[in-house]
């Protein structure tokens, strides 16, 4: 994690000056789960990254996180919530401005979902978000639903 000089006044930490705390943002809630969940699996002080992957269900894209020990790459934009440390790449970026991680508990168990308002609606298993008014096709070797 940055030290706070690395941080402007807010906490946030921008990738060659681009901050993301208006774009992505993780409810206290999701933090506890990512800190938690980093804690069991040994890696205090990782990085999540987040993106917005193209799945095969009527072009709506999903979300995909990964842990990352090492440095973001130039183009991120990068954010701290509560000692969640999150990287987003420049294509994710467009699709998650204003968008909320949030932790959600249900019958199956809990998890990490996406709030986000940009999308346009859902796909037809309810999974996906859509983004464009008039969806495309998923490519190949997008995700599947």
């Amino acid at each position: 994690m940055p030290s706070r000089s690395a941080q402007n006044d807010s906490g946030d930490v921008g990738a060659q000056g681009k901050l993301m705390d208006e774009t992505l943002s993780l409810s206290a809630p999701a933090a506890a789960y990512v800190r938690d969940y980093l804690l069991r699996e040994g890696k205090t002080g990782s990085t999540i990254r987040v993106a917005a992957v193209r799945t095969h269900c009527m072009g709506g894209r999903g979300y995909a996180y990964s842990i990352e020990e090492s440095l973001q790459k130039p183009e991120d934009a990068v954010t701290e919530h509560d000692g969640v440390r999150l990287v987003v790449d420049r294509e994710s970026l467009q699709h998650l401005k204003g968008a909320k991680i949030d932790f959600e508990e249900s019958l199956q168990g809990g998890g990490l979902v996406v709030r986000n308002p940009n999308a346009v609606a859902k796909c037809h298993c309810g999974r996906h978000d859509i983004f464009d008014a008039q969806p495309g096709q998923g490519a190949e070797g997008d995700e599947a639903c």
